[in-house]
């Protein structure tokens, strides 16, 4: 009687560790639904026609990405803040009113010099607060050796005309979420040599940036990418270990706007041009004072 009573228990132990069979044919139902999901939004996605285009990914990041206008400065004054800033309220020809932009421009130009004066703004790049006060786009500047203007659109230009390139087709990004998402590497080498060997070893992935360039690249090509770093005061190099294969460089990336910064410049005739191709509305080609200078 013990034996069966025990056995009994034994069985009972034996059960309990069964999973019960409506809870294993919840669990198969649940995860029989999870599979057809995915597979019904895998199939959706590879039925989705292709935007036109080609979409973001295959459209190439250049000029037309941006939305540049013609602007009308109707009134300005100093940052309460800042003696760099001018807070400018800008028309651009939209329902919605005038922008408020601020520009570094105080230690360039007088302010009567900005009052009144017709600019070219680039509208896409969102909100963004200088010194505590909200910029809704940034005026467009040509700054060389010969000082600092404005880049000025030709006689005639409505407020909000579309600044456009020959050859630079599309319509510019007007979500500036997805303008600021967009990243385009940049051109560095993806991979350095192999660490230079210590006493200890091989060189340690924690080494500085410059004593590493140093040891192991041509002086010229460290001094530019020291270079770089500077100019754009943020850490452009991360290194990982790579199994024999010395550091891996991790490309810096830029914003979609930014990619097109350094090809924004002024000519010898000091017309206003990205890649050598005039900044044009319906009435003629942009213009800045100072010539063969950057433009941002």
């Amino acid at each position: 009687g013990d034996a069966g009573a025990a056995g009994g228990s034994a069985g009972g132990a034996g059960g309990g560790k069964e999973r019960p069979p409506a809870d294993a044919a919840a669990k198969a139902a649940a995860k029989a639904k999870k599979d057809a999901d995915k597979e019904k939004k895998a199939a959706k996605k590879a039925a989705a026609p292709a935007p036109a285009g080609g979409g973001d990914e295959a459209r190439a990041v250049d000029v037309s990405w941006l939305d540049m206008r013609v602007g009308h400065i109707t009134a300005a004054e100093a940052h309460p803040e800042s003696d760099k800033l001018y807070i400018e309220t800008i028309d651009l020809g939209e329902p919605a009113g005038p922008r408020q932009i601020l520009s570094g421009l105080a230690q360039h130009l007088p302010i009567d010099a900005v009052r009144g004066a017709r600019v070219v703004v680039l509208c896409n790049l969102g909100s963004k607060k200088l010194g505590g006060v909200e910029s809704q786009g940034m005026v467009l500047c040509a700054k060389g050796e010969g000082g600092l203007c404005f880049v000025t659109p030709p006689d005639g230009s409505a407020p909000g005309a579309r600044v456009s390139f020959e050859g630079f087709e599309g319509e510019p990004e007007q979500n500036p979420k997805k303008l600021a998402k967009k990243k385009v590497p940049h051109p560095l080498p993806t991979r350095y040599p192999n660490p230079s060997p210590t006493p200890h070893g091989t060189r340690t992935q924690r080494s500085s940036p410059r004593r590493r360039s140093r040891a192991e690249m041509p002086p010229e090509r460290c001094r530019e990418l020291l270079g770089l770093c500077r100019a754009r005061n943020e850490e452009c190099v991360r290194r990982e270990p790579a199994p024999g294969a010395g550091a891996v460089h991790t490309p810096l990336c830029e914003q979609a706007w930014e990619t097109c910064l350094p090809d924004l410049a002024t000519d010898a005739e000091g017309v206003a041009c990205y890649k050598g191709v005039a900044f044009a509305t319906a009435e003629g080609k942009c213009t800045a004072a100072v010539k063969g200078a950057q433009i941002s």
